[in-house]
């Protein structure tokens, strides 16, 4: 026995099939990288900084927890303090 499919049904198994290839689209761009990989606020090129005599750079964990990577810089003048 043939089945007779009625008109309403073509319908909505074309809208089913739209329906699966915009999802297909979505998740296509979800995958897709996030825009440019370095900031475009990032310089071209970072200056040479000159050695300054009693001054070192560091960095230290801030300690505050539920946070992975909160850190802060100092400029230290060799007091031993950090």
């Amino acid at each position: 026995m043939k089945t007779v499919e009625r008109p309403e049904m073509s319908k909505k198994k074309q809208k089913i099939k739209a329906l699966k290839a915009e999802v297909k689209r979505l998740r296509r761009a979800l995958e897709a990288p996030k825009g440019p990989l370095v900031s475009p606020l990032a310089p071209a090129a970072f200056p040479e900084l000159p050695i300054v005599p009693g001054v070192r750079f560091a960095t230290a964990a801030a300690g505050v927890s539920g946070i992975a990577h909160c850190a802060r810089c100092a400029l230290c003048h060799g007091c031993g303090g950090c």
